[in-house]
This record gives structure tokens, C-alpha cells and sequence, in this order.
């Protein structure tokens, strides 16, 4: 009504013409309705092609592939799948993560195939990315002719295993979107029935819970980004340790946000609180299927950026000084920032917790009963006033 009264000033509106201010308000609801809608998938999506969407049933194939300079040695393809898929962990995983939304059925091509090149024709030294993109085509055409008895186009996402080495360490994703626009300026390049491409190399094999590296690089052929590539220095503590795009190591799932761009996540359990509001929330963990899951709150403009406020899913210690236990359990905010000219956002914790540089400082990031914090424009006010079961109760006052 502010807002109102002070158009009526400036254009010499009678403010106590209550019809005035009725007319007014019915041309202005849906202005305002339109500034605080929630940003949609497809609206905040950075990249100007579209992705593989997050739903259904996918079917999948994991083929296995070594070099003369790289041979497989005593690495079993069986070892190597069971590890990859954690024995059904991986497609629980993403079943859960999704509410049911998705699921991923790998079909398994066991046997080592020799590829024509050495290693290092195609990749960088010590395992590196592609050497770039004709190296990266070169790989692809060489995957079709060595799996020539493989119908493609019944696998909308084929993983492509290599042994487990430092020689081959680095694992990435090419998916489908990216292959046609990378292809579409070179004439005669043919990426025949492959799609969505993950090579996994040894870094993902070696870890501790390898189906969580598969699904990181999975969640690239659905559009999600690396969190972790940008120039921040590494282990600074505003960083999202609690999604997997961040830290395959510790987390145990996706931020709300990653989930709602997934459309894992329904718009009804996301809410935009108004301004002049105070009201508490209910908050419920974002794959717990029902309740709001998850809060935003508009910080700027340009770049678009908002504030989400949920409930953290708890981590798995890594380093000793960390426990044995999972820890990081409370009430998480963060920030969300388009990035100008880069294919992905930003994530960062909110507010910033204690620059040491160690990752101990996470410990402190989730808001616990009473916790509290203010937007220094003072346009809005968190305060944590209790916890029921999984779910935590959360007050937000907003000015503007």
C-alpha cells in the first residue's frame, strides 16, 4: 500500500478516493505478482540449450575400455561395475534424491576392449581432461567403431570405463547438448546414435563411494555444474560442502536449489515470502516428499541472485578432525548467483562464516535452535526457533 500511496502523490491521485486506490491496485497486482515470482528451471537455466530432463525411467549402458599404454592388468570389468554402482547404492541414490522422479537402469557390457590409440593421444598428461576437441572426437569416433555391436541409440547415457590409474584420472561428461553445438562448427562430423557421454577414470573408482562420483558426473547430463571450478581458492568456507556438485567425498545429496532445478523438487514446496511478512515455517528435509522444503528471498537483480534457506542434510566426515559421525546437520542459507558469461552459479554459504581457510569452519554454518541472522540492508531477519523430528521451525520477517 506504500508503494500505492506514493504513486498517488506523485500524479496528484486523491489518496482518499478509495476507487482510485482500488483501480490502482488492480493495474499494479500484477506487476508486483510478476517481481516476486519464483524463478523457474527454465528461466534461470544458464545455458542456451536444453538438457536431458531428470524424469523417468533411463536406461544406460557401462562399457569398458583400455589402452597399450594403459592395460587393464588385473582390474576386473566386474570389480569395476560393482564398485561404480555400489551393488544397487547408485540407483537407490538417485531414486531417493528424486523422490521416485527417476530412475537409471545401467546395463553392464563386461570384458576389457583395447582402444586403437595410446592413452595420452587423447588425454592430457597424468590423466588430464581431453586434449581438446578434436582429441575428444577422435575418442568418440574410436568408441563407436570398438563397440560397433552396441545399439546406441537404445542408451540415452553411456558410461565409458577406463582402469583405475593416475594415467586416466580425471572423469568427465559431454552431454548431448554440448556434442551438436560443438559439432555444428565442424562440417562432416557425425556423432552417430551416442548421446550423453561419461568417461570415468581412476579418481572416481578410487574413492571411498564411487556410485556418488557416478552420480555427480551423471547430474552433468541433466544440466547441474560443477560447483568447485571457479577461482575461489579451494577449502575456504563459504563453500556448499552439502551437495554432491560441490563434494563427493562429504555429501549426501543436493541443496534444495540443485533439486528444485531438477524439477525433483515441486514449485508448491518452494515459497517466496512477502514483503512486510513475519511468519514462521515448518521446514522439511527436500526429499522428505512433502511440507515447504525450501525458502528464497531475493538479494539482487542483476545478476539475479537469491537467498534459499532449508534444512542441511547432515555430511560424512572425511578428515580425523572431523569425527567419526555426521555432522553439519541445522538450518543451511546460502546465496545463488547467475554468473555472467559462465555456463553455470554460484553457491555460497550465508552468511560468511570465519575466513580461517580450514573446512572446520563449516561445523559452524547451519543455524541451530535460537541462531539467528540479519540481511545487512535489513531487508530480512532468520531466526531458528525450534525443531520437530526432521523438520525445523523457522521465522522470517521481511522488510522489502
Amino acid at each position: 500500500m506504500r508503494l500505492i500511496s506514493q504513486y498517488l502523490a506523485r500524479h496528484n491521485i486523491g489518496s482518499s478516493s478509495w476507487l482510485a486506490r482500488a483501480w490502482l491496485l488492480c493495474c499494479l497486482l500484477p506487476v508486483l505478482a510478476l517481481a516476486e515470482s519464483l524463478p523457474t528451471p527454465e528461466s534461470f537455466a544458464l545455458q542456451n540449450r536444453p538438457f536431458m530432463p531428470a524424469t523417468g525411467s533411463i536406461k544406460a549402458v557401462m562399457l569398458f575400455i583400455d589402452f597399450s599404454s594403459l592395460p587393464s592388468g588385473l582390474q576386473t570389468t566386474e570389480a569395476s561395475a560393482a564398485s561404480l554402482l555400489g551393488n544397487g547404492r547408485f540407483n537407490s541414490f538417485i531414486y531417493q534424491q528424486s523422490q521416485g522422479r527417476v530412475a537409471i537402469n545401467v546395463d553392464v557390457i563386461n570384458g576389457w576392449r583395447r582402444m586403437p590409440l595410446p592413452v595420452e593421444t587423447y588425454k592430457k598428461k597424468e590423466g588430464g581432461a581431453f586434449v581438446n576437441l578434436n582429441t575428444l572426437l577422435m575418442f568418440i569416433k574410436d568408441i563407436r567403431r570398438l563397440f560397433h555391436d552396441i545399439d546406441f541409440a537404445n542408451y540415452p547415457i553411456v558410461y565409458i570405463v577406463a582402469p583405475n590409474s593416475k594415467d586416466y584420472r580425471r572423469s568427465q561428461t559431454a552431454p548431448h547438448s554440448a556434442l551438436k553445438q560443438w559439432l555444428g562448427k565442424r562440417s562432416g562430423e557425425s556423432l552417430g546414435k551416442l548421446r550423453n557421454i561419461v568417461s570415468i577414470g581412476g579418481s572416481a573408482q578410487s574413492q571411498r563411494r564411487p556410485w556418488l562420483s557416478l552420480a555427480h558426473e551423471t547430474m552433468h547430463v541433466f544440466g547441474l555444474p560443477d560447483l568447485y571450478n571457479d577461482d575461489r581458492p579451494s577449502g575456504k568456507p563459504w563453500r556448499i560442502v552439502w551437495d554432491l556438485m560441490e563434494d563427493a567425498y562429504r555429501a549426501n545429496g543436493f541443496v534444495g536449489w540443485h533439486s528444485y532445478m531438477l524439477k525433483w523438487l515441486r514449485p508448491e514446496r518452494v515459497v517466496m515470502p512477502s514483503i512486510g511478512s513475519r511468519r514462521e515455517y515448518l521446514l522439511t528435509p527436500p526429499t522428505s516428499g512433502a511440507g515447504v522444503s525450501m525458502l528464497l528471498l531475493p538479494l539482487n537483480k542483476r545478476p539475479q541472485k537469491y537467498l534459499a534457506i532449508e534444512v542441511a542434510t547432515p555430511i560424512t566426515p572425511l578428515h580425523a578432525f572431523e569425527g567419526t559421525k555426521p555432522w553439519g546437520s541445522g538450518v543451511l542459507a546460502y546465496s545463488i548467483t547467475r554468473l555472467k558469461g559462465k555456463e553455470r552459479w554460484q553457491l555460497d554459504i550465508y552468511p560468511t562464516p570465519g575466513d580461517s581457510g580450514a573446512r572446520k569452519d563449516y561445523f559452524t554454518s547451519p543455524q541451530q535452535v535460537g541462531g539467528s541472522f540479519s540481511d545487512p540492508a535489513g531487508r530480512f531477519r532468520v531466526r531458528v526457533n525450534g525443531r520437530v523430528g526432521d523438520a525445523w521451525r523457522v521465522e522470517v520477517a521481511r522488510n522489502r
